[in-house]
């Protein structure tokens, strides 16, 4: 299973989202190095709107 994930440098929240473009990308990438049987992790972090309109 491939997991892409935004996390909250704030507050630790986490939403699951789709990536089809990364997913090309990984495949691509192992196809071209020989790998087979690949999986991956990409967590993006940022700051959710909730600590966004928190800060100063």
């Amino acid at each position: 299973t491939h997991h892409h994930h935004l996390v909250c440098r704030g507050c630790g929240r986490t939403v699951e989202v789709e990536g089809p473009a990364v997913e090309r990308w990984t495949g691509s990438i192992a196809a071209e190095h020989g790998f087979a049987d690949v999986s991956h992790t990409l967590e993006i972090f940022g700051t959710c709107p909730a600590c966004d309109q928190a800060l100063p």
